[in-house]
């Protein structure tokens, strides 16, 4: 496991910025009720963060699902403009 030196600078920019706003927010909260309302706070941060990945995992899906669509579309129009094409213009673009 990497030590905490190697994770710290691994650490994505912004981090120290939340990590202290989050404990100067903790040290405001009376002592005896500090850990309960930590445990209670990184679970919310949890399930904030599981619903984003969900929302960003669906609205993925979607655009895949439209480009799809969208995709089939396309080649319909495709095989219905060489469908109107005359038979000499298809055997030369075929043999091409």
């Amino acid at each position: 496991m990497a030590n905490s030196e190697t994770a710290r600078a691994r650490a994505p920019r912004g981090t120290k910025n939340v990590t202290e706003a989050f404990f100067a927010a903790l040290n405001e909260i009376p002592e005896a009720r500090q850990a309960e309302v930590a445990k209670a706070a990184q679970s919310a941060i949890r399930d904030a963060l599981k619903v984003a990945r969900d929302k960003a995992k669906a609205a993925q899906a979607a655009e895949r699902k439209a480009g799809k669509a969208n995709g089939a579309k396309t080649n319909a129009t495709k095989r219905k403009a060489a469908a109107a094409r005359p038979a000499k213009a298809r055997k030369v673009r075929a043999a091409a």
